[in-house]
C-alpha cells in the first residue's frame, strides 16, 4: 500500500524532528533516563506525600528539586536551579485521591 503525500510529509518531518534532537541512540537515552526518574518518583511518592501532602514535587535525576504549593511555584525553581525541565518529572502530592473504579 503507498503512502500519500501527507503521511510522507509527516514521516520526513518526524525523522528531521528526531536528527535535531541528536538522532534515534540520543532519545532513547534521554527516554531511559527519564524513566529512571518516573521509577524513582513512584518509589518516593509515598513518603513524599506523608511528609508534604498536597504539593506539587519536582524530580530530577539527583532526587527532589523543588516543592511548591503551585506548578508554576516549582517551575520557576525549577529554572531558577537551571535544571532543564525536560530533565524533571513533576508530581501532585495528593493527600486524599480520588479513587478511580473502572
Amino acid at each position: 500500500m503507498q503512502q500519500s503525500t501527507g503521511e510522507n510529509r509527516l514521516i520526513d518531518d518526524a525523522l528531521a524532528l528526531i536528527e535535531a534532537r541528536g538522532g534515534i541512540v540520543a532519545m532513547r537515552e534521554r527516554m531511559a533516563a527519564r524513566q529512571i526518574i518516573w521509577d524513582r518518583m513512584r518509589r518516593e511518592q509515598d513518603a513524599l506525600t506523608r511528609e508534604y501532602p498536597d504539593k506539587w514535587a519536582a524530580m530530577g535525576k539527583d532526587g527532589l528539586v523543588a516543592l511548591g504549593d503551585s506548578l508554576d511555584h516549582i517551575l520557576e525553581r525549577v529554572d531558577a536551579l537551571g535544571v532543564p525541565r525536560s530533565d524533571v518529572v513533576l508530581e501532585f502530592l495528593e493527600a486524599d485521591p480520588v479513587p478511580l473504579i473502572l
